[in-house]
């Protein structure tokens, strides 16, 4: 299809990913055929990037803010320059392994037209699959099949939160899941809008979620394609210090919107038995191994623990 997709890249401080990034996307084979327009939305970067992009990538359509509105208020205010058929909502902190990506994607969607959001397969650096790449509704039984490891012994039957990548990127075929992650979605331009963009409850994660049960709520469904591959660096686009937990919070915020105390509670205790429980592994792992690495998991395991129990309850819909 022609002209048919715009890419929608929200950036804070990422100078370095926009550059290779957006290089990256203008050599694709399919540039000139398939992508209608770029638009970057600069949540009022500190590092130069808008000036950046302005001087070396005219093209771009760039919205320079003063401030950091978030990830899915960035996304709403570049939603309102795209006219394509698609929009693909891209981290800045992605990297093309795949040349095709793209046009995988919108393959998919085309020969599919009950498909309103459709993602990659998404790759680390280290070319292991990403945890967090898509999944099923947030609760208790999608987060007792990821954290009690129900998903890992009954991968086809089983419905995590976090779906297992591995298992389904051997056998090729597309997944329907109940959310895919944010990091690089197609979605329909006209779902997007009537479902009334980017949720923006919540300032980073979440959002994703949230946004795939609008669609779904419009009859449309939520695809992941393992062929279609991606690299994120995952965490890119945040503060560089720490342990990032942030995630933790939003997950649970999403799931308090919509459940009562007690629930909330139970979901409490299963995160955090589930992170007790991989710090003892990765501990064991590390007395075996004796690598950084797993000394560094173990710990984050037990950080992860301390944030899940400390969470406070929030009343609220969504």
């Amino acid at each position: 299809m022609e002209k048919s997709v715009d890419i929608l890249i929200v950036n804070w401080n990422g100078k370095h990913f926009c550059e290779k990034l957006l290089r990256q996307l203008t050599a694709l084979p399919s540039f000139d055929r398939l992508i209608s327009s770029v638009v970057v939305v600069d949540n009022g970067s500190a590092d130069g990037s808008a000036e950046y992009i302005a001087s070396n990538f005219p093209s771009v359509k760039l919205l320079a803010l003063t401030e950091n509105l978030g990830y899915a208020k960035g996304n709403n205010i570049g939603l309102k320059m795209c006219q394509a058929e698609f929009v693909l909502l891209l981290n800045n902190d992605t990297e093309i392994n795949d040349a095709n990506f793209i046009s995988k994607l919108t393959d998919y969607a085309v020969a599919n037209p009950a498909c309103g959001a459709i993602s990659p397969a998404l790759y680390l650096p280290s070319g292991r699959l990403q945890t967090g790449a898509g999944g099923f509704d947030r609760g208790l039984v999608s987060y007792a099949s990821y954290f009690l490891f129900v998903a890992r012994i009954f991968p086809f039957i089983s419905k995590p939160f976090y779906f297992n990548q591995d298992v389904f990127v051997r056998k090729g075929n597309p997944v329907h899941l109940d959310w895919v992650s944010g990091a690089a979605m197609l979605v329909r331009t006209a779902a997007l809008k009537r479902a009334g963009g980017v949720p923006e409850d919540y300032f980073m994660y979440a959002e994703d979620v949230k946004l795939c049960r609008n669609l779904r709520r419009l009859g449309l469904s939520v695809s992941y394609l393992p062929t279609s591959r991606l690299v994120h660096v995952h965490g890119g686009s945040e503060d560089a210090a720490g342990i990032k937990t942030r995630w933790i919070d939003s997950t649970l915020a999403e799931y308090s919107s919509r459940a009562g105390f007690v629930k909330v509670s139970v979901a409490k205790a299963i995160f955090f038995g589930g992170f007790i429980l991989r710090a003892a592994l990765y501990k064991i792992k590390w007395m075996i191994t004796r690598t950084e690495r797993d000394r560094i998991a173990s710990t984050r395991m037990l950080v992860y623990s301390k944030v899940a129990m400390a969470f406070k309850f929030r009343e609220g819909k969504n």
